[in-house]
C-alpha cells in the first residue's frame, strides 16, 4: 500500500481492473496505477479517548497524531496515518 499525503488529485480513470490516477504533490505531476483509490480531504483527528498520552505518544494542539516522513510516531513501533 502506498499512501500519498498532500496530494491534490487531478484526475482518476476506470480502466476496469484499476485505475489509473494523475496528481500533483508541490507542483509536480505524477501518475500511479492501482487497484483501489481512497481519498480523504477535510479530515478530523479521532484521537481522543484512545489512550495515547498513557502511551506517550504525541499529538498537537488539534489532536492530531505527530509524525514523521515515514509516519512513525514519538513511540517506537507505532505508526499513524
Amino acid at each position: 500500500m502506498d499512501i500519498h499525503v498532500n496530494a491534490m488529485a487531478k484526475e482518476a480513470v476506470d480502466n476496469g481492473d484499476s485505475v489509473t490516477v494523475k496528481y500533483e504533490i508541490d507542483g509536480k505531476a505524477n501518475e500511479v496505477e492501482a487497484d483501489y483509490v481512497l481519498v480523504c480531504v477535510g479530515r478530523r483527528p479521532n484521537t481522543e479517548d484512545l489512550g495515547l498520552e498513557a502511551l506517550g505518544v504525541k499529538t498537537n494542539d488539534r489532536g492530531l497524531i505527530e509524525v514523521d516522513n515515514q509516519g512513525r510516531t514519538s513511540v517506537k513501533n507505532i505508526f499513524a496515518i
